[in-house]
C-alpha cells in the first residue's frame, strides 16, 4: 500500500517524540553527533512535500517520499537539516543533502548522504585544537578557522583529506583508499613547505618518511617496512675501523587503527614484536677486508652469502632460501684450495660431496647421507660476529672404495 506524504510525516514525528520521551537519541544518522541531543526540536518543511531527490539508488523504497528533517538548538534556530526516507526495510535513513549550522546561521557542515551513508564531497569548520591533534603541532602562522575537507564513496574515506586554514594555506594532505591511508601524507608548514612526509600501506607505514627540523637544511629520512622503521647499526674495532653494519627493523612505527572525519580524530596502536634483521649484512677483518656479507630477510638468510679470509681469499660460498641452504655451497682453504663441496636441498646435504686437505688432496668423497654433516652456525652478534663450521662424524657406511677416511668432529674459522 502507498504511503501518503502525510502519513509518513506523522510517523516521522511519532517516532521522534517517542525517542526523546524514553531518553534515547535520535538514530538518524550514525556519524553524526548531532543525535546525541537528548531533546531535539523536529519541524516538518510542508512546502518541500513534493521534493524527489536526484540519483535514488536501488535500496530507496520506491514508495516511500523524502521529507526535509530540521533539528534545532534550545533557542529554536536551525541546527541541522537533511533528509530522510525509508530503506527497503521501512527504516529512516539520510539521504540527499546535509547542512549543520552554528548559533548565528552560518553553515559549519554540508554534504551529501546516500542511504545513511557520507558520500562525496564533505566539508566542515574545525578548531585549532582539533587540528593540532590531527598535526601534531601547527605554528603561529596558521589563523583560523580552519576548514577540513574530504571525499567518501559508501562511508569510506575515498581520495584526501585535507586541512587548511582561513587563507587557503594547507595544513595536511592525506590519501586514502577504501578508508585506508594510501600513498603520501604531508604535513606543512604556514609557509606552505612540508615539514613531514610519510608513505603508506594500508594504514601502515611503508617506505620513505621525512621530517624537516627547525634550523636544518637536509631533512631526517627513515624508512619503514610494514611499520617497521628500517635502521642501520654499526660496530667499530678500537682503531675506528668498521666491524659490522647491518640493516635491522625495529618495531617503533604505530599502525592507524580508524580514521574519524566527522571528529576530526585518529586512532593508532603500536606495533609488537622484537627487532630483526632485514636487508644486507657485512662484516670485516681487523685488517679493513671484508669478512662476509650477505641479505637477511625478516630475520631469516635468504640469498647468496660469501665469506672471505684475512688474505682476502674465499672462505665459504651459499645460498639460502627462507632461512635454509639450497644448492651449491663450497668452502676453501686459506691458500685458495677448495676443502668442502657437495648440494643441499631445503637444508639438507644431497647428492655426492667431497672433502680435499691444503695441498689439494682428496679426503673424503662419499654420497649423502654417507658424507659427514657439515653445519654452518652464523653468529651475528655486532660485537662477536663469528662464522662457525662443524663436521659431524657419522657411522662408516658399508665398503665403499671411493670414501678414503673420516674427519673426526672439528671447527673451522
Amino acid at each position: 500500500m502507498k504511503t501518503s506524504n502525510s502519513q509518513f510525516q506523522k510517523r516521522l514525528a511519532t517516532y521522534i517524540a517517542a525517542m526523546g520521551m524514553a531518553g534515547i537519541a535520535s538514530p538518524f544518522v550514525f556519524a553524526d553527533p548531532v543525535d546525541g541531543l537528548s531533546s531535539p526540536y523536529v519541524v516538518e518543511a510542508e512546502s518541500l512535500l513534493d521534493f524527489e531527490p536526484e540519483q535514488l539508488v536501488s535500496e530507496v523504497n520506491s514508495e516511500s517520499p523524502s521529507e526535509l528533517l530540521q533539528q534545532r538548538y534550545p533557542d529554536g534556530k536551525i541546527h541541522t537539516e537533511r533528509y530522510m526516507v525509508e530503506d527497503a526495510d521501512g527504516n529512516l535513513v539520510s539521504h540527499g543533502p546535509f547542512k549543520e549550522f552554528d548559533t548565528k546561521g552560518t553553515v559549519i557542515r554540508h554534504g551529501n548522504y546516500n542511504m545513511g551513508k557520507l558520500d562525496g564531497s564533505w566539508s566542515q569548520q574545525v578548531s585549532a585544537a582539533q587540528v593540532q591533534a590531527l598535526a601534531g603541532t601547527i605554528d603561529a602562522g596558521f589563523r583560523a578557522p580552519f576548514t577540513s575537507d574530504a571525499t567518501f564513496v559508501d562511508g569510506k574515506l575515498n581520495g584526501d583529506w585535507t586541512v587548511s586554514d582561513s587563507k587557503g594555506n594547507p595544513v595536511l594532505l592525506w590519501q586514502f583508499e577504501n578508508g585506508q591511508r594510501q600513498g603520501v601524507s604531508t604535513w606543512f608548514d604556514s609557509r606552505h613547505t612540508a615539514i613531514r612526509e610519510i608513505t603508506y600501506a594500508d594504514s601502515m607505514p611503508h617506505g620513505p618518511a621525512t621530517q624537516t627540523i627547525a634550523g636544518q637544511r637536509t631533512p631526517n629520512r627513515i624508512d619503514f617496512d610494514k611499520g617497521r622503521v628500517v635502521q642501520t647499526n654499526t660496530t667499530w674495532f678500537e682503531k675506528g675501523k668498521k666491524k659490522s653494519e647491518e640493516a635491522v627493523l625495529i618495531p617503533s612505527g604505530r599502525k592507524l587503527v580508524s580514521h574519524d572525519w566527522w571528529n576530526s580524530a585518529v586512532t593508532s596502536e603500536a606495533l609488537q614484536g622484537e627487532p630483526m634483521r632485514h636487508g644486507t649484512y657485512v662484516a670485516w677483518h681487523p685488517n679493513g677486508l671484508k669478512r662476509m656479507e650477505g641479505q637477511f630477510s625478516f630475520g631469516e638468510p635468504t640469498g647468496e652469502f660469501q665469506w672471505w679470509h684475512e688474505n682476502a681469499q674465499p672462505k665459504m660460498k651459499g645460498e639460502y632460501y627462507d632461512g635454509k641452504r639450497i644448492g651449491q655451497w663450497t668452502w676453501w682453504h686459506e691458500n685458495g684450495l677448495k676443502m668442502f663441496d657437495g648440494n643441499y636441498e631445503a637444508g639438507v646435504q644431497v647428492g655426492q660431496w667431497s672433502r680435499w686437505d691444503d695441498k689439494g688432496k682428496l679426503v673424503m668423497r662419499d654420497m649423502s647421507p654417507n658424507f659427514p654433516n657439515i653445519k654452518v652456525d652464523l653468529e651475528l652478534d655486532p660485537e662477536s660476529s663469528v662464522m662457525t663450521v662443524t663436521t659431524e662424524e657419522k657411522p662408516a657406511p658399508s665398503a665403499n672404495p671411493q670414501s678414503v677416511s673420516r674427519p673426526s668432529a672439528r671447527a673451522v674459522r
